[in-house]
């Protein structure tokens, strides 16, 4: 090949990687965001708050970085342990066409711009629980998939309100349907499964399984313990049963250091002796995890 054809070639090559980074979606923002950070010698304020023109929130960064991250066990993200502490105060208007479901990725935005963000995913050996089944089998009965995506959801019976759907996104396993709960909480609704999450003021919550996947309850489930969960079972099938869930153990450690006490610190107590009334349990042991590491992460935010 002559040198002409050589340098046409690259050319293209370079065109085309340039054309195709324009054609790259830009990551969604808020429009306007203030931010500001606090301590808790300053005082312990809590604020998760939004609507369809504002996001408000009083977080401990923690909290930010599993919003922002998508997970929902912060035992998978890997950050430093001054995370803990910071309170970040974010007033912010909602882009034109943005809706809630939209919120995850601009608060991302939000921490790479004014944070400085960076992170990757690395699988590390780590203390976990094993999911496993218990002596005498699995006591959960096994149901049907059931596609109830275009089903409207009936008011919730104790308060005769409706629940509120909230988003509904496109995942790579199909869309889901969130939707709030009354009172405190949420329902799940995907092509094949149906589960609510419903909180029970200072008392944990009661998670209904009208069908669900052992996936799904994992991630319910390491919302109430101290490390994350493993499944070990393998049951592929869909499942009906109810759980009487301990508090939110993250949220509970945190508000520990603002000197606010809980009845079940790692909310494992409870969980633990529920998942038996259902034939399984959990088991500790030191198995790799997939988690979120934290490179980069700046204690205060750049200027508004």
């Amino acid at each position: 090949m002559g040198r002409t054809a050589v340098a046409l070639g690259v050319c293209i090559t370079v065109w085309g990687t340039v054309a195709s980074s324009a054609q790259t979606k830009p990551p969604l923002a808020f429009e306007v965001a203030s931010v500001r950070v606090s301590t808790l010698d300053q005082g312990f304020r809590n604020l998760h708050r939004t609507t369809d023109a504002r996001v408000d929130r009083i977080r401990f960064m923690s909290m930010l970085l599993m919003e922002a991250l998508r997970q929902g066990s912060y035992y998978r993200i890997s950050a430093p342990d001054w995370v803990n502490d910071v309170l970040v105060e974010i007033q912010a208007t909602m882009p034109s066409g943005a809706t809630v479901q939209h919120v995850p990725e601009m608060l991302h935005s939000l921490l790479e711009k004014r944070f400085g963000l960076v992170t990757h995913r690395e699988a590390r050996p780590m203390d976990a629980y094993e999911l496993v089944v218990a002596p005498g089998g699995p006591k959960m009965q096994e149901v049907e998939p059931l596609n109830e995506l275009d089903r409207e959801l009936h008011a919730d019976p104790q308060s005769g309100q409706p629940q509120r759907e909230v988003s509904k996104r496109d995942t790579p396993d199909g869309i889901v349907r969130m939707f709030q709960v009354p009172g405190g909480g949420f329902t799940r609704m995907t092509s094949r499964t149906l589960y609510e999450r419903k909180t029970i003021q200072n008392d944990g919550s009661i998670l209904t399984a009208t069908r669900m996947t052992i996936a799904e309850l994992v991630s319910e489930l390491e919302v109430n313990v101290d490390k994350p969960i493993v499944d070990m079972i393998g049951l592929t099938g869909v499942y009906q049963f109810s759980l009487k869930l301990g508090e939110d153990a993250v949220l509970t450690q945190l508000l520990q250091r603002a000197g606010v006490r809980s009845a079940d610190p790692a909310g494992g107590s409870t969980t633990f002796k529920a998942l038996e009334g259902i034939g399984l349990r959990l088991e500790r042991r030191r198995v790799p995890v997939e988690m979120i590491v934290v490179d980069k992460l700046s204690r205060t935010p750049t200027e508004n």
